[in-house]
């Protein structure tokens, strides 16, 4: 006689180990680390390091061509206007994909929702433009007693072409610095070093590109560009978008370049 096993008592079932659960009998699937949603430390490296690498090499390369050229370089060195603007057109462009990248693409967000890109009513807008074009009367108007004339930038508007050139500059900055300064940089500085440090650190670095550009006599304009840049950093915490500070800065930057056409025009006048 054979004997049979024994029932399990009661309504006890015994469940078979994590281990030898099959995917068909409700195991538990391998789920990796979430992927983060904000800049870390190590992409707002990444990206500065590559956008500084583009801008060094980019700058060592045109600098070399011109003097195989026999253009003659020194210490009041003035690159062509169209040279300009062409290093000036690839470094913007490199920014915006660089900041895309590490601020949207790797993180899973849409271009509008990565830089805070929000739709204004008009008479928001209306608002800064005219902000922006009050401040830059005023500033200009503030520092005229205290610039020569004589910087990079002065020498390159004091002709048609580089006038033209400072122009296209003017116009496509905003767009630009205000991605990476104010979209980028900004907002990891404040999620990691609170608004104070932050809004210290950007404007800062905000200032540090423009010295270049004012060395040779126009140095007191920083003061205008500083006061400029903690005008919008500040504006970008309080307004939690980043077009406010797009708009303000495009019409004072439009300003700016009325006002010297209209210096130039009197002076040839």
């Amino acid at each position: 006689m054979t004997d049979t096993p024994a029932a399990p008592k009661g309504n006890h079932v015994e469940q078979p180990s994590l281990a030898n659960r099959s995917p068909a009998a409700g195991a538990p699937k391998s789920v990796g680390l979430p992927r983060p949603t904000e800049t870390t430390w190590r992409d707002l490296l990444w990206a500065v390091g590559v956008l500084w690498a583009f801008d060094l090499f980019g700058g060592i390369a045109v600098v070399v061509a011109m003097v195989a050229s026999g253009h003659p370089i020194s210490a009041g060195f003035q690159p062509d206007p169209a040279v300009a603007v062409g290093m000036s057109v690839a470094s913007y462009a490199w920014t915006g994909a660089v900041v895309w990248y590490f601020l949207c693409r790797k993180h899973g967000k849409g271009l509008l929702d990565g830089l805070a890109l929000r739709r204004l009513p008009r008479k928001h807008t209306a608002v800064w433009a005219g902000i922006g074009v009050v401040a830059a009367i005023g500033g200009a108007l503030a520092v005229a007693p205290f610039v020569e004339g004589g910087s990079f930038m002065a020498n390159m508007a004091s002709s048609p072409e580089g006038l033209v050139a400072f122009a296209v500059l003017a116009v496509m900055a905003p767009f630009f610095e205000e991605v990476y300064y104010r979209g980028f940089l900004f907002p990891h500085f404040r999620r990691k070093l609170g608004f104070l440090a932050a809004t210290a650190i950007v404007s800062v670095w905000f200032c540090v590109p423009h010295v270049a550009q004012l060395l040779g006599g126009d140095e007191a304009g920083l003061v205008q560009i500083g006061a400029m840049g903690l005008f919008w950093t500040v504006l970008r915490h309080v307004s939690g978008s980043l077009t406010p500070c797009i708009v303000c800065h495009l019409t004072y930057n439009a300003t700016l370049v009325a006002m010297m056409s209209l210096a130039a025009a009197a002076a040839g006048g």
